[in-house]
């Protein structure tokens, strides 16, 4: 036993040289001594050196994108859904901007304008005007075929039976006629006459128009809207709930479209006009 590891000793304290010659002089330029333990130890000193090394290199520099992708897979489809998330939300805001427009241009009594996402200004100079007329009657005999689809619906889920008359003992002096741009019904009524409201909603609207006078302008569910204009003083604010037949304001004669105290009444719903005389008996 001994024997063997006088033996095992003496190969393993062993020493080899390694020496670098010049190849045209044979002059020694480098020698290095080591036993076959200080071999394997350098050898595996180096080797994780090196692999130490690397994996720095594929942290901190770009080619770490050279790795199997499965991180950047899952951040990759986050960022894919995040975006069409984004688009999704932009052309939301974009419809509920011109929703409030045409709202903004009913209430001023102005024209309604169309929010569509092209520019038709370049194109409109392009049209011929019997192209003109032919679209504006494509365009009248939709709204045509909306407001029948929604009078046939009952005003989709709002029953003719909930609706209160807007102003007692009023007189109709001028008719719905959307051919007109008259999108609502007058009504001719006493000076400071009550002005109620039709249906139960929130009030979102309490404004001065030029055009229009006062004007107070009522949420209710069903995406449904009703609208009063020149009147002579607003009883609530936005922000108030009211009930059906609940003052909300007076029989005025305010705004330059007036001739006279009256109330001018609108029914609205998913930015489609209604005839409020399919619905309530004035």
């Amino acid at each position: 036993m001994a024997k063997k590891e006088k033996k095992t000793n003496a190969k393993t304290k062993k020493r080899y040289r390694l020496v670098i010659l010049d190849e045209i002089s044979l002059k020694e330029r480098f020698n290095f001594t080591m036993t076959k333990g200080n071999l394997f130890t350098y050898v595996g000193s180096l080797i994780i050196l090196i692999g130490f090394l690397v994996v720095l290199l594929f942290i901190f520099t770009p080619l770490k994108y050279f790795l199997p992708p499965v991180d950047n897979y899952k951040l990759e489809k986050s960022i894919i859904q995040n975006t069409i998330l984004i688009d999704s939300l932009e052309k939301e805001i974009l419809l509920r901007d011109g929703y409030y427009a045409q709202i903004s241009s009913i209430i001023k009594g102005e024209d309604i304008q169309s929010y569509g996402y092209s520019d038709s200004s370049n194109v409109n100079s392009l049209l011929t005007q019997e192209q003109k007329d032919s679209i504006l009657n494509e365009l009248l005999d939709r709204d045509e075929q909306s407001l029948n689809q929604i009078r046939e619906n009952d005003l989709n889920g709002v029953e003719k039976s909930n609706f209160q008359i807007p102003v007692s003992g009023g007189v109709v002096s001028n008719e719905f006629n959307a051919a007109k741009n008259h999108y609502g019904i007058d009504l001719v009524a006493q000076q400071n006459e009550p002005v109620l409201a039709t249906l139960a909603g929130t009030v979102v609207l309490a404004t001065w128009s030029l055009n229009s006078g006062y004007i107070i302008q009522i949420q209710h569910s069903n995406n449904l809207i009703s609208v009063y204009k020149h009147n002579g003083e607003l009883l609530k604010k936005e922000g108030d709930r009211v009930i059906a037949g609940e003052p909300v304001a007076l029989v005025g004669n305010t705004g330059e479209n007036s001739t006279g105290p009256h109330l001018h009444f609108e029914i609205w719903q998913d930015g489609v006009p209604i005839n409020p005389a399919n619905f309530i008996n004035f």
